[in-house]
C-alpha cells in the first residue's frame, strides 16, 4: 500500500506548493482538514515547523 498524500512525502513531491492541505486524524478517522497558504518564495514549512503543525494538529484532533 502507497502513502497517504502529506504522509511525509510532501518535500519530495511538491517542493513549489504554495499551499499544503493535511487532515486532522483521531483513532476513528478524519475529522477535518488544515490548510495552509503562503506568497512567501522558497519551501512553504520548514521540517521544524511541519514538526510543529503536526503535533498543533494531533493536540487539536484528541479533542473530538
Amino acid at each position: 500500500m502507497g502513502e497517504q498524500p502529506g504522509g511525509g512525502t510532501w518535500f519530495d513531491t511538491l517542493p513549489g506548493a504554495k499551499r499544503l492541505f493535511l487532515p486532522m486524524r483521531t483513532g476513528r478517522g478524519a475529522i477535518g482538514i488544515v490548510g495552509i497558504d503562503s506568497d512567501k518564495t522558497g519551501p512553504l514549512l520548514t521540517p521544524d515547523q511541519r514538526r510543529l503543525l503536526d503535533a498543533l494538529m494531533d493536540q487539536a484532533a484528541t479533542r473530538y
